[in-house]
């Protein structure tokens, strides 16, 4: 699909996956769909992780930042990682599991669906 025009030999880390704001609040790995949801994000996100959905993810591999990049524009999760890593050349970068995975600084409060605005649109900033 394309992918190894832009993840060939880059370097990953391992994050809990977190909304970026109230209006990107999941991301999907770049091979398979998988949905990441964050559980502090909302009840509805808590429950489905709970539900252990083979569907949704809590955390996954995310892309440090590398040229024009930022860091936690990509993810995928652990079976495409270990399935593509040979193939795509990939490093894993140990890292604190729980810090924002992103460039952008850290909000404080994190986003959750109380920050959602419906005039921004959707899934994005």
């Amino acid at each position: 699909m394309g992918q190894e025009r832009y993840l060939s030999g880059i370097q990953f880390t391992w994050k809990r996956y977190q909304a970026l704001s109230g209006n990107w609040e999941h991301e999907h790995c770049e091979f398979c769909f998988k949905k990441f949801l964050d559980p502090a994000y909302a009840d509805w996100m808590r429950q489905t992780l709970a539900s252990d959905s083979k569907d949704c993810a809590a955390a996954g591999f995310t892309n440090v930042r590398h040229d024009e990049t930022p860091a936690g524009r990509h993810w995928i999760c652990r079976s495409c990682f270990e399935d593509f890593a040979p193939e795509y050349r990939w490093e894993v970068v140990e890292s604190d599991p729980d810090a924002w995975p992103y460039d952008p600084p850290e909000p404080n409060p994190r986003p959750t669906a109380a920050d959602y605005d419906p005039e921004a649109g959707s899934h994005g900033p």
